[in-house]
C-alpha cells in the first residue's frame, strides 16, 4: 500500500459490503499504518444522488478506492471518484479506468 503511495494524507476508501477483500484491505491498511474509511455499500448501489459520497470522498481524499464489484458501482464512482485516485476493484471492470 506505501508503494502506491497511501498515506496519512492519501488513504484508502473502501466502497464494499463485509466481505473477505474487506477484511484483508483494512488489515493491511491497518498495518501499513494508513487509515482507511469503509464506506456503506448504499452509497454507491442504492443511491441515486451521489452527493453524500462525494462529499465524504472530499473529505477523505484517498488515494486509492476499493468497489467490491467495478459494474455495480460504475455510476457512483463516475460521479463520486477523484481523477487521482487508483481504483481496486474485487470483480468486474470498470471503462476509463485502469
Amino acid at each position: 500500500m506505501r508503494d502506491r503511495g497511501l498515506s496519512a494524507e492519501r488513504s484508502l476508501a473502501i466502497l464494499s459490503g463485509n466481505d473477505r477483500e474487506r477484511f484483508q484491505l483494512a488489515l493491511g491498511a491497518a498495518y501499513a499504518g494508513i487509515p482507511y474509511a469503509p464506506i456503506s455499500p448504499a452509497y454507491s448501489l442504492v443511491a441515486t444522488d451521489y452527493g453524500k459520497l462525494r462529499d465524504l470522498i472530499v473529505q477523505l481524499t484517498p488515494g486509492a478506492v476499493y468497489a467490491a464489484d467495478g459494474a455495480l458501482s460504475a455510476l457512483a464512482l463516475d460521479a463520486a471518484l477523484p481523477a487521482d485516485a487508483e481504483l481496486i476493484l474485487g470483480a468486474g471492470v470498470h471503462a476509463g479506468r485502469r
